[in-house]
């Protein structure tokens, strides 16, 4: 350094081109190599931002009418504070819309957590209009976070409109949608360049389906947001094509099986609900308003407020109970989400049915880790699916 003080460089120096503010790290992802998952769609939006969750949410259509009831009764501060008014949407309109129950349906609340939503403009801050329109009547989405996503998969598949804290429950994310209804009622979202460079890459055409699900898979593998763990801090996260069509393909197979559990476009297989599986331990107090929840050996309890017993449930491994998506625990927050409703055998029924996904979940994310590793011994490159590589410092954003 002394010796080259005079002059102001070193001999053999390597030009940087990087700002005085940039933390001269390489680029993420390969240094750039890969595709991110912005890349791959053409239209991606922030998710719904209700601003009022605990009015316009809720697991079932009476519990949601009655939480609309209970405010549409209040009047001037009352009414102000339970609705958390902005100055996007007072309650006063809110209350002088009132209540359609016609317009309610299935919202993508959280991982696992489909719950019922009220979409009227004035009482929801921000719907999210082009995502409304190119999603249409229904759709599927992959749903993910432009930074810090933390351990778990990197993204989740939802049928249900989603949520702004679809991913997490916390900290808000993007959503992919994989049709795009405004162009046309099959009309997928994908990048028309990504598609066509797969099917040369491939040696045929690839179905938009199949490339939905294969960054599912990929994105999926238990392994992902460990290896990945730094670049995932500032970026969405980015897709390891493989070079191999057989690896995509298998890739594509378990990405397949992955969305439709997470989307309940399908049943668990009944390998991982057997009888013992999650079994009733004992009688229920059916009816009993759910208060709190424990678990402990393998034994998930229901409690009432006075700490008297609703239900209790065997056979729940510790690996189904501890399961997260960035620190967010599915199944007991997913039971949190009922707590102030009555212990019901559909609410029974539900509870399994989310266990027992996750059970399989669990599975699948195994295999895909197995698909990873086999796509990382060689993939294709950002600059062979024809897009140029990114600049210095450049960050992927969706739209609102």
């Amino acid at each position: 350094l002394v010796g080259g003080s005079g002059d102001g460089q070193l001999p053999n120096g390597v030009p940087i081109d990087r700002s005085l503010l940039d933390d001269w790290r390489p680029l993420p992802f390969e240094n750039g190599e890969w595709l991110s998952l912005r890349s791959c769609f053409q239209f991606a939006s922030s998710g719904l931002e209700s601003k009022r969750d605990h009015i316009v949410y809720a697991p079932n259509d009476h519990a949601l009418i009655r939480q609309i009831n209970e405010f549409l009764v209040l009047d001037g501060v009352a009414a102000t504070e339970q609705f958390n008014s902005t100055g996007m949407n007072p309650a006063s309109e809110a209350k002088a819309v009132g209540l359609d129950a016609t317009i309610l349906r299935t919202a993508g609340y959280r991982p696992l957590d489909l719950q019922r939503h009220y979409p009227h403009p004035k009482w929801n801050d921000r719907l999210r209009t082009q995502l409304s329109l190119a999603w249409g009547a229904s759709n599927i989405c992959l749903f993910s976070l432009p930074s810090n996503i933390g351990v778990g998969p990197a993204a989740w598949a939802h049928s249900g409109y989603p949520d702004r804290h679809a991913f997490r429950g916390s900290y808000g994310g993007y959503a992919f949608p994989l049709y795009d209804r405004r162009v046309g009622p099959d009309a997928h979202n994908l990048n028309p360049i990504l598609v066509d460079a797969l099917a040369e890459a491939y040696g045929g055409a690839q179905t938009p389906e199949d490339i939905f699900d294969a960054i599912l898979c990929l994105l999926s593998a238990q392994s992902y947001t460990h290896k990945f763990a730094e670049d995932l801090e500032d970026t969405f996260p980015h897709i390891p094509f493989p070079a191999d069509p057989a690896v995509f393909a298998r890739a594509a197979e378990v990405g397949r099986e992955i969305r439709g559990l997470e989307a309940f476009q399908r049943d668990p297989a009944a390998v991982f609900r057997q009888k013992a599986f999650c079994k009733q331990a004992a009688d229920t107090d059916d009816g009993a308003v759910i208060a709190d929840v424990s678990y402990r050996d393998g034994e998930l309890s229901l409690w009432k407020a006075d700490g008297q017993a609703v239900a209790a449930f065997t056979g729940l491994p510790e690996a189904v109970w501890s399961f997260s998506v960035s620190g967010y625990r599915v199944l007991p927050r997913w039971i949190d989400g009922r707590k102030g409703l009555p212990f019901t055998d559909a609410l029974k029924t539900e509870l399994r049915d989310v266990a027992a996904r996750i059970h399989e979940l669990i599975h699948w994310f195994a295999k895909a880790d197995l698909v990873l590793a086999a796509t990382l011994v060689e993939t294709v490159t950002r600059a062979a699916l024809g897009f140029p590589a990114p600049e210095p410092g450049e960050v992927d954003e969706g739209d609102d």
